[in-house]
């Protein structure tokens, strides 16, 4: 248990500067923990956001601090999108970009902008996604789910990535390139 409990490295969401992105983002998600197949990498949330009073913005990051110390495996970190991104549109924001691996493997644009996102959706996603690790040693707390309900854990799953897939299909807004 302290092997596995050594192995919980984040627990937070961190602020970075458009210096420190590479390595703290693409960089750090090519680290490969301890006991996992080489390549892997680590998972890294990377957070774009409106600075003031943005309530999509305010609402994902109080989601992204609550499932950092759930997840301590994975990477947490936030930047002003338009210091990470010149000229990036307040539009597009909040925008989540995943990396694993040292690949971005999803970017969420404008989360939760139109329609309020969930903080069991988000967790969906990123699970699916490959960026969460949900195991035995994660810091979540207990839910009235069994374990013979895994079943219709991955059909949660699978149906807020199809319905995030199709709010972006419907966003020309989405057509972006980072």
């Amino acid at each position: 248990m302290k092997a596995e409990q050594s192995l919980h490295r984040f627990g937070d969401l961190v602020p970075i500067s458009r210096d420190e992105y590479t390595r703290e983002v693409a960089e750090a998600s090519k680290v490969d923990e301890p006991g996992k197949l080489p390549g892997t990498g680590t998972g890294v949330v990377c957070f774009l956001y409106k600075e003031g009073i943005h309530p999509p913005s305010v609402r994902l990051r109080d989601q992204l601090r609550a499932l950092a110390p759930r997840y301590p495996r994975t990477k947490f970190t936030a930047i002003v999108g338009d210091k990470c991104i010149p000229n990036y549109p307040d539009a597009m924001l909040p925008t989540l970009i995943l990396y694993r691996g040292g690949v971005i493997k999803e970017q969420l644009v404008a989360w939760g902008a139109r329609v309020e996102g969930s903080i069991e959706e988000l967790e969906a996603v990123l699970i699916q996604d490959g960026i969460l690790d949900p195991t035995k040693f994660s810091v979540r707390p207990k839910t009235p789910v069994d374990d013979d309900d895994d079943e219709n854990e991955k059909r949660r799953i699978t149906s807020s990535k199809s319905k995030l897939k199709q709010k972006a299909a419907d966003d020309s807004d989405s057509d972006f390139d980072l």
